[in-house]
């Protein structure tokens, strides 16, 4: 099963300007629990609900701001 890379998550919200509360708002979780994602103490599957609906977080928020820092992440690598 496939997890989330933390390094990528954490370097995801910087890009996109989100905090650990927005995320835990977002997805009703708290926010240690994204930070716990963030600093890989607790995995992010990648078939779960939450990783679906960060996905969908994401890609709102970089519609939102009509930029390309998400494409360019996502290409970079």
């Amino acid at each position: 099963m496939s997890t989330m890379n933390p390094k990528s998550f954490a370097k995801l919200l910087k890009l996109l300007d989100l905090a650990a509360v927005d995320i835990s708002h977002a997805l009703y979780v708290s926010p240690s629990h994204v930070s716990r994602w963030k600093t890989g103490s607790r995995e992010l599957k990648t078939n779960s609900t939450y990783y679906q609906q960060l996905e969908e977080l994401f890609l709102s928020v970089n519609a939102q701001r009509a930029d390309r820092r998400l494409e360019e992440f996502l290409l970079s690598d």
